[in-house]
């Protein structure tokens, strides 16, 4: 065997065992692809809704729409970097517990019912995305290592006294504790305040509508029990196909076009240091919807970096879905606090005033103690009173505190904000930024990634779709509502759009577009044409390009090489290949010597030259 043959037979050989392996990670391609899918989904919330009530025969989250949404959103993104603070709040067995266990589960968390005030100074352990502290106290919530370890203060240094033990002198010994996500429950009225300004309160539904479904709930294990032993549900399947799809979420920064005109969403009366953090809260909010629909929001590439951004689709998600958590937070109320304050103007205006004792008694499901702190803490925000003249016309004795209502300062909700903001503005300003950075793109690469993100992006352009009421809607300008819930047959004429642009082949619901057809450069056949596929895809080309292995003696490679190996990979077709090929080449960072056959521009030689054999020995 001569040596030409040998390195044709070894080439081959080679190529066979690339070929392989390649095979063996299509399989996982193939099931990366089927979670991205999972993401693409323009209905992804009730696929999470499903999924937490699916998760076990006698584990499920029914209703808390707001609760566990949100909850999930926050979570998502921490699991990807952010560093923020969760408190689920709310009475004793009324379930936060299991929402949180249920929510963090779906993430890599530390787990702890106990955290001593130091633990965070000496633990070694970072292995983790989310802090999950099953219970935080009002006394609890004091300590400095809650507190700061909020993105916000970036973690804390702290300095310890230990004692050298070969000169016995004693010195200080610091500890740099980094900004963790961090998740707790709390039954505490009041936390403190420093603690809750740098967190998000999300307070669970306490309503008796609430209360009912839980019953009904609790009393159909036996049918749930049946469909399993039938097979008829296959409880942990959707919650398990949820935790793999938000485990493969990326880290992008996010731009929000609209952004200026969020500034309306706070209430006037809000205190106004504290709305300092809290507007942070709502574009943080809505980074975090863009960044769990990252699969379905256009990308803009400036100055050589790539942004998501963010559409009127995500502040549409966390008015409707984060309203409570928006005013719960902002105000600090949790829903016992807020029952009480619907009831007061009635109570006072029948007695007079209101005391602990009076609360409690009106409410039923509260203790006075519990009354006492709901009072202290409507009292502290200017909401009502202690009215001392009040006290003594009305007789009471001793430590009783007499309130009421401070008719100048009445808290004002967010509930009305969905409906006040100019959406048909949000929407122009939306489309002013992505026509303008569409056009200004650098290179071939930005131009397909800002074409397809954008094509496939407007064929939602002026549908939304509301995970509460789990209906697709469009602006409706004319309508006192700004929105208009789309009929069945456009609901139809929709899904037969996407579908007739999609390369599917299977019945599917509204998704976000995963294939769009007359894109630039004729994809046609292109399957889910993921925006990071492109990346990879290329540097694999740039890869066999470079690798001996696959060079003929004039360090070339057969074009032919390039498309086996893409179709093993990505199941690529030779067009998209050729695609991606004359990108590289428009970039400069590949050449095509002669017809048929590539070339790093770093082993470019002479190939009329002669040439020498390189032989393994």
């Amino acid at each position: 065997m001569n040596n030409k043959q040998y390195n044709r037979d070894k080439l081959l050989k080679s190529l066979k065992e690339a070929e392989n392996i390649h095979l063996k990670d299509k399989e996982k391609k193939n099931q990366y692809l089927n979670e991205i899918n999972l993401l693409k989904g323009i209905d992804l919330f009730k696929f999470i809704n499903d999924a937490l009530e699916e998760k076990d025969v006698d584990k499920a989250i029914k209703g808390e729409t707001h609760s566990k949404l949100t909850g999930i959103m926050l979570c998502s993104i921490m699991s990807i970097g952010y560093k923020l603070m969760v408190v689920f709040k709310g009475s004793s067995s009324i379930g936060k517990t299991n929402l949180a266990n249920m929510i963090t589960s779906l993430f890599t968390i530390k787990k702890v019912g106990d955290l001593s005030p130091t633990a965070l100074k000496y633990s070694e352990d970072d292995n983790y995305d989310i802090l999950y502290h099953q219970e935080t106290s009002e006394q609890e919530s004091k300590r400095k290592s809650f507190k700061f370890i909020s993105s916000d203060d970036g973690g804390f240094e702290a300095e310890t006294t230990v004692k050298d033990p070969d000169t016995g002198e004693f010195t200080i010994q610091k500890t740099e504790v980094e900004a963790k996500g961090f998740v707790t429950t709390t039954t505490a009225i009041e936390l403190d305040k420093e603690f809750s300004t740098r967190s998000f309160i999300i307070p669970l539904d306490e309503s008796e509508e609430q209360t009912e479904k839980i019953i009904k709930y609790n009393f159909t294990e036996s049918d749930r029990l049946i469909d399993k032993a039938e097979g008829l549900t296959n409880f942990g399947d959707k919650y398990e196909k949820l935790r793999v799809a938000l485990s493969s979420l990326n880290l992008y920064d996010v731009i929000i076009p609209y952004e200026k005109m969020l500034r309306g969403i706070f209430p006037k009366n809000n205190l106004p240091l504290r709305t300092r953090r809290d507007s942070k809260k709502v574009t943080t909010l809505i980074k975090a919807s863009t960044l769990l629909f990252q699969h379905q929001r256009p990308k803009v590439v400036i100055n050589n970096k790539l942004f998501l951004v963010a559409t009127w689709q995500d502040v549409y998600n966390v008015l409707q879905i984060s309203l409570p958590i928006i005013d719960a937070t902002t105000t600090e109320f949790d829903a016992r606090t807020l029952k009480a304050l619907n009831i007061l103007p009635d109570i006072i205006l029948n007695h007079g005033g209101i005391t602990s004792k009076l609360l409690s008694s009106e409410l039923g499901d509260i203790t006075k103690d519990t009354a006492r702190r709901i009072l202290r803490q409507l009292n502290d925000k200017g909401i009502i009173y202690e009215d001392i003249p009040l006290k003594k016309e009305q007789n009471f004795k001793g430590r009783t505190k007499v309130y009421n209502l401070n008719s100048e300062k009445i808290s004002e909700s967010g509930n009305n904000r969905l409906h006040d903001l100019d959406w048909l503005k949000i929407l122009e300003k939306q489309d002013e930024f992505l026509d303008k950075y569409g056009a200004n793109r650098e290179n071939k690469r930005d131009q397909l990634i800002i074409e397809t993100s954008l094509v496939e992006y407007n064929k939602y352009h002026d549908i939304v779709y509301d995970p509460v009421e789990d209906d697709y809607k469009k602006i409706s300008p004319s309508e006192k509502f700004p929105f208009k819930t789309l009929k069945t047959e456009e609901i139809e004429s929709l899904k037969d759009s996407t579908c007739d642009n999609l390369c599917c082949n299977t019945d599917c619901t509204v998704n976000a577009p995963v294939s769009v057809k007359n894109i630039p450069f004729n994809l046609i056949s292109w399957e889910n044409p993921i925006l990071s596929t492109y990346i990879d895809a290329e540097q694999e080309i740039l890869k066999i390009v470079n690798n001996p292995v696959f060079l003929d003696y004039r360090n070339m490679v057969n074009a032919e090489t390039i498309y086996d190996i893409l179709n093993a990979m990505f199941d690529f077709t030779v067009k998209q290949v050729d695609v991606l090929i004359q990108q590289l080449i428009d970039e400069g960072v590949l050449i095509k010597p002669i017809t048929g056959y590539l070339q790093s521009p770093m082993l470019l030689i002479k190939y009329n030259e002669p040439y020498t054999l390189i032989v393994d020995e």
